[in-house]
């Protein structure tokens, strides 16, 4: 846990293993709920899930899929400035539940689009209540469908309610063995540049490529 760090002193004294270990239960179950695998034969069989606080981790938080070890960067929780410590533990379970979900979630056998991956987990910590409102995408931004993170969670959101809530259920379940862009048109109707090109317009950005 970077022991002797400013981050690891800050997990230690602000956040806790027992905060800890709750959030990252309550993301898992959360996380089933969000891709409705109400049976256990319906998940990734892992007999556990393993978070570090690391300081050589490259960015804020990233992920072992085949291990199911979650990595938190001891330096971003150390240049985290606030006076509540509810703010600190908010962004910290965003980051669980962003990384649990990628995690439990399926990724087509490691053929699925990074920035798509990414997507689901923002989009279950969005959905879970747990985005950053300070640096949250707003939606109909971004360059691109996969740019990953916030602002495909928040594209994800428009594909839900093109599927009446189901669109990230639906394409995670099919992504169990493998990944196709085509998986977008069998759900809704079109090729994902279109419904990229179509969620641009919505919200008045009509300079989608």
């Amino acid at each position: 846990m970077a022991p002797g760090t400013k981050g690891g002193i800050l997990f230690d004294t602000q956040i806790g293993l027992n905060f800890t270990t709750t959030t990252m239960s309550a993301a898992s179950d959360f996380s089933w709920q969000t891709f409705q695998q109400n049976a256990s034969a319906d998940r990734r069989s892992l007999p556990q899930v393993s978070l570090f606080i690391d300081s050589d981790v490259q960015g804020i938080a990233y992920h072992d899929y085949q291990a199911a070890q979650i990595y938190i960067d001891a330096d971003y929780l150390a240049n985290l400035t606030s006076s509540n410590d509810d703010d600190l533990r908010r962004e910290f379970a965003g980051l669980v539940y962003a990384q649990m979900a990628s995690v439990w979630g399926w990724n087509g056998n490691s053929t699925a689009p990074a920035g798509l991956l990414s997507g689901i987990g923002g989009y279950v910590r969005a959905k879970a209540g747990t985005s950053s409102s300070s640096k949250w995408a707003e939606a109909g931004e971004g360059e691109k469908w996969d740019q990953g993170d916030d602002v495909t969670a928040r594209f994800l959101e428009y594909c839900d309610g093109l599927r009446n809530g189901s669109f990230v259920a639906e394409i995670n379940s099919m992504m169990k063995d493998t990944y196709s862009n085509g998986f977008f048109a069998q759900l809704l109707g079109k090729d994902v540049a279109d419904v990229w090109k179509d969620y641009k317009a919505k919200y008045g950005n009509l300079t989608a490529s």
